[in-house]
């Protein structure tokens, strides 16, 4: 998330801003997952911890759950968290008056919180025993209906960021 090789691409606008060439990081991560076999659910939990070298450093927490309804029909539901702080040579005023000898106003830098909340819903296909000759290439087909409601909150910005998004594969 804090690497964005496009933005020079994707912009007519190239960033003013000096930082290291040299970055170390680590991140440290589990995950459990529970299969609940008397309701047929399955429990996901991701815990995740990061810090570089340029001080940022962030906190993932995930949940989601995941119930079968028959051999065709699954609806999972999740819950993810992440926070960071800003790196140590951020600026929201940095184009003004740049402190130092790193500067940056990438937003991928600052502190911000976000939040997604979504649910999936997945239909198993399966073809008839009496196979056509073009389903008999495949075992089956997944149909998947999928939405994600994205909160973002910058501390530079007192205004959130809402996103929603639908999805279906």
């Amino acid at each position: 998330f804090q690497s964005n090789p496009y933005r020079s691409v994707l912009s007519s606008f190239i960033a003013q801003e000096h930082h290291p060439e040299d970055r170390a990081r680590l991140a440290l991560a589990g995950r459990v997952n529970l299969f609940l076999p008397p309701v047929r659910g399955a429990l996901r939990v991701l815990v995740r911890g990061y810090r570089d070298t340029w001080d940022v450093r962030s906190m993932t927490l995930e949940g989601a759950y995941e119930q079968t309804f028959g051999p065709a029909l699954r609806l999972m539901g999740r819950v993810r968290y992440y926070r960071q702080n800003a790196a140590v040579f951020y600026s929201d005023d940095y184009g003004l008056s740049p402190q130092g000898q790193y500067f940056t106003g990438d937003r991928d830098l600052a502190a911000m919180t976000s939040w997604i909340v979504g649910a999936r819903l997945l239909v198993h296909l399966t073809p008839p025993d009496d196979q056509t000759r073009l389903l008999s290439l495949f075992h089956g087909l997944d149909l998947a209906l999928k939405a994600d409601l994205f909160l973002f909150d910058y501390s530079i910005d007192p205004n959130p960021v809402y996103r929603f998004t639908l999805a279906g594969t």
